[in-house]
């Protein structure tokens, strides 16, 4: 049994059935299964079945099953992407293909061609077209285009790098920006990185300071670096011209 209210809601239905279509032109050719379409235009054309979409045009063409969109126009291009959750005006709009996609926010993804990424913002991953990248933040990762396995995070972070293929790399904090596959930034070139200091005064006073501390307690150590290097210990063979012992090290490296 379906449910159809609204103006021609449902009007070229021939097979579906367990639907409930809300709003003029609500699935008008949609021959799903168990979906549920609320505004007008939703899910007006396709199949698929266990669809939720709520809001002008939104999953206008899906073909595809287990997706929730909701906010005018979200999803509103899906053909084939499955289980994606779009909440948003315009999130994930023209993702065709895509699937196991998370975008929140403002036009978040709205150009993005992905899979299994996650973007949570206002316009975070707006043009996101590679696969497993997570953008959180304001316009973050808004020019990223392609390359795969990154996470930005931080108003703006990888906002502005157009043009860049970043892959396998990190940027943390507002407006940071990575350059190259295979690294990570933190924070911008205004911050000041502490580690150990958290709640100290006074604060980092350079780009990395280090309070050495004891795990199990947190109580500082004193005379002691925090760093621990494992292929350079007090065994270790001076290398020239490095003979000065400029750096020492103990028996576990640090």
């Amino acid at each position: 049994l379906n449910t159809f209210l609204g103006f021609r809601s449902g009007s070229n239905v021939t097979i579906g059935e367990e639907n409930t279509y809300v709003g003029a032109l609500a699935g008008f050719s949609n021959n799903g299964r168990f979906n549920v379409y609320i505004g007008k235009g939703s899910g007006f054309n396709g199949a698929g079945i266990y669809n939720t979409f709520t809001g002008w045009e939104s999953g206008y063409n899906n073909n595809n099953s287990n997706n929730t969109f909701y906010g005018s126009a979200s999803g509103r291009e899906n053909t084939d992407g499955v289980a994606n959750t779009y909440l948003g005006l315009a999130a994930g709009r023209d993702n065709v293909h895509g699937s196991y996609n998370v975008c929140v926010g403002w036009s978040t993804g709205i150009m993005s061609l992905g899979e299994n990424s996650t973007s949570i913002g206002t316009a975070a991953g707006y043009y996101n077209n590679d696969d497993n990248n997570t953008f959180l933040g304001y316009w973050t990762g808004s020019q990223h285009v392609l390359g795969h396995d990154n996470t930005f995070i931080g108003s703006m972070s990888q906002g502005g790098n157009s043009g860049l293929s970043i892959t396998n790399s990190s940027s943390l904090g507002a407006n940071t920006v990575v350059t190259a596959n295979n690294t990570m930034i933190l924070g911008n070139n205004n911050v000041y990185v502490g580690i150990g200091l958290s709640g100290v005064n006074p604060p980092p006073g350079n780009n990395l300071e280090i309070n050495a501390r004891n795990q199990s307690t947190g109580a500082v150590i004193n005379d002691a670096s925090g760093l621990r290097f494992r292929q350079l210990t007090s065994s270790s063979s001076p290398s020239t011209p490095y003979t000065t012992n400029v750096l020492s090290v103990d028996n576990l490296g640090n």
